[in-house]
């Protein structure tokens, strides 16, 4: 087997690495869909109390959150509560609260 010359090496590394960001942006998608299919398919007094849950959990404990990690927990929360069909206006403004600022 001949040694791959050095163009050739970088163009398998480049093609690697978009197979491996391939890979995870598919894996992204699959989770959310699941998340979604799971949500959906819970009956309805369930997932209702878990978004109330939820809710109150981003009205109360992140609003008045400080530090990287519960702030972290925070927009989490707030990526969930999103994917909920009870999720309004009012909730979406709610979430939209702990989404990430962009740094100056």
């Amino acid at each position: 087997m001949m040694p791959l010359s050095s163009p050739a090496r970088r163009i398998l590394a480049w093609l690697a690495a978009a197979l491996g960001l391939l890979s995870a942006a598919l894996l992204a998608v699959f989770m959310h869909m699941r998340l979604d299919r799971e949500l959906s398919e819970l009956p309805e007094p369930e997932r209702r109390a878990l978004y109330e849950r939820t809710r109150e959990t981003l009205r109360s404990s992140c609003t008045q959150a400080r530090g990287a990690e519960v702030t972290e927990y925070c927009r989490q929360q707030a990526d969930f509560i999103k994917r909920f069909p009870e999720c309004d206006r009012e909730c979406r403004d709610l979430a939209a609260r702990f989404a990430p600022q962009p740094s100056r």
